[in-house]
């Protein structure tokens, strides 16, 4: 089990679990076509998500901070393994400073960079999904042809 840990992304999961249902609710049919793609999917795009939590590798940690790539939640002082993976703990990113004193405007820009942030990431999952459901139509179609 600790080895699956290494791999898989509990946020991938979900969100292939999310996009086989909806493929289930909109085309039954379609939905086994659909499962062998998302479980291939699982693992690279676990790896996608670590090499993005990683920072783009090894860098210099301002606060004295490393945290495992896998697993956020585990932080330390000093360099090592992570105790539930094993995997190599990585500096976390430099974290910008927030205004000592923040104003209400200060506030909704920073939200709303965030909002924009969250726009385009959400733009890239929608085109993921879209080229999974055309994949899918695409071996539907291919197995009519063969029976």
């Amino acid at each position: 089990m600790k080895i699956l840990n290494m791999c898989l992304n509990w946020k991938v999961l979900v969100g292939l679990a999310v996009v086989g249902i909806a493929v289930f609710v909109i085309n039954p049919h379609l939905a086994l076509g659909v499962l062998p793609l998302l479980l291939l999917a699982v693992c690279p795009l676990s790896m996608l998500f670590m090499m993005k939590s990683m920072g783009g590798g090894q860098q210099a940690t301002v606060n004295g901070q490393y945290t495992c790539p896998m697993h956020p939640q585990v932080r330390s002082d000093q360099p090592g393994r992570c105790p539930r993976c094993g995997m190599e703990l990585v500096p976390t990113a430099p974290q910008t400073a927030a205004p000592a004193v923040g104003t209400q405007e200060d506030r909704v820009m920073q939200l709303q960079a965030q909002l924009q942030s969250l726009k385009a990431e959400q733009a890239v999952l929608e085109r993921q999904v879209e080229q999974l459901e055309m994949d899918a139509g695409r071996a539907d179609g291919r197995a009519r042809k063969k029976s």
